[in-house]
Formats: structure tokens, sequence, C-alpha cells
């Protein structure tokens, strides 16, 4: 347990540690987000380790270069404009504000990220903090959610027409037909769940890549699903002329 004076001595060394660089330096390099401090000319003038990891360039390549490096078009090209615009009307249009925006690495790749930028006046000097947030994994989340209520919906909007032909087409199985009524009422019953279990295994893909797949096992009769598979293609070989053996 501390004494008093310790903990006195403590509150002191916090203290003067806060009002240090040192410990400045220690909050930028230990953030796992990237900071970037950059001038009004958009000069790279310090960042932490998280920026170069994420952007694959060293601290040399950094230092001292224009932060439009970072950017895809048409960012790269119009970031000095919008710096300039502030500069002059003191109108924030991102400054103060989180917004989405793409960012480049060294090696070309363009990905999403959130950017905060706030600004500071240090001894008459302009300069603008941004803080990086990589959302690439959260985005390809959000796409594989709405792929998959997409596929939902489109999947119910084909089920519901496809119930509307398997209904009455089971119905009329049992009623009194002729042989070759029989068998077309049947190929429109077989075609009609065949394609209704085309539209499920599509959901289940979808499913399956958003990681929301729930695996089934049930028996099945092999000489059922290959009579189904023959009804299926018997009205076409009839039409060509050909027998299946």
């Amino acid at each position: 347990t501390q004494s008093t004076g310790d903990k006195t001595e403590h509150s002191q060394t916090l203290g003067r540690l806060k009002d240090s660089k040192l410990f400045s330096r220690r909050v930028m390099e230990t953030a796992v987000d990237p900071i970037i401090v950059i001038d009004s000319s958009a000069t790279i003038i310090d960042f932490n380790p998280a920026t170069s990891k994420l952007f694959q360039y060293s601290e040399k390549e950094l230092k001292g270069s224009n932060v439009n490096m970072l950017m895809p078009e048409p960012y790269h090209s119009k970031h000095g404009e919008y710096i300039n615009n502030y500069l002059h009307t003191s109108i924030p249009k991102i400054i103060g504000i989180g917004r989405e925006v793409f960012a480049k690495k060294k090696d070309g790749t363009v990905f999403p990220i959130e950017l905060s930028i706030s600004e500071l006046s240090l001894n008459g000097v302009k300069l603008f903090t941004g803080v990086i947030r990589d959302i690439t994994a959260r985005k390809k989340a959000e796409e594989a959610d709405a792929k998959t209520l997409f596929v939902a919906n489109m999947s119910h909007e084909i089920r519901t027409p496809l119930n509307g032909v398997i209904g009455p087409s089971q119905l009329l199985l049992d009623t009194p037909l002729r042989k070759e009524q029989l068998d077309l009422v049947e190929m429109i019953y077989t075609s009609g769940k065949s394609l209704l279990l085309t539209v499920n295994e599509i959901l289940d893909f979808s499913k399956l890549e958003s990681g929301k797949l729930e695996l089934q096992s049930c028996s099945f009769s092999v000489l059922s699903l290959v009579e189904d598979l023959i009804d299926l293609v018997a009205l076409k070989i009839q039409n060509k002329g050909l027998e299946l053996m």
C-alpha cells in the first residue's frame, strides 16, 4: 500500500510528465490509429508509428512530404485547393467533423478510412492533426449484410409466384388425368420444386459468405433424386428425338 507521501510524489511526477514533450510523444507513439500532423502547406511534420505501418512508408519517406501522397484521386490533386479555401474563408468542410473518405497505400491499394481533423495554432503557426481509422473490415461486413438482405428479399419475391405454380400443380396430381396430362403436370411440379431448391441454395450461399449458414443433415432417396433429374430433362430429350437409356 502506498503511503500519503508516495501518492503525493507520484501525482507530482505524473503532473510533470503530462507537461513534458515526452508524455505527448508516448501518447502518440502508442496510439493504435494513425495520427498525422501537417502545416498549412500540407507538409507532414509529424506522425506516429501506426501511420508508417498502415500506409507502408518509412519515416524518411513520410517526413517533409506532402500529405496528398496518401490520397487517391481526386483528393490527391485537389487537397491543396481544399486547404487554401479554408485558410481564406475559415469555413470548415471537414475540420472538426468525422468523415469517411479513401486513402492510398504505398503499393497503390486504395481503402476506406474514417478521418477526423482538428486545427491547432502553435506560436501563431496553423497546424492540422488528422486521426485515421482503417474501416476496410467494417465496410466488407456491411456489404456482406446488404448482399444477404438483397438475396433474401429477392428469393422471397421469386418463391411467392413459384409456390403459386407448385401448389396448384400438386393439387392437379390428385385429380383424374390422362397419362399424357399426368406426365406434364408432374413435370411442372418437379420443375417448380427444383427451381425453388435452387433459390434456397442461392440464399444459403449468401449466408455462407456472411458466415451465417447453419448446416443440417437429412436422409434422402438417391433413386428418387435421379428420377426427378430425369423428369427435368425428359421433354428436351423427347423433342430432340433421343432416348434416355
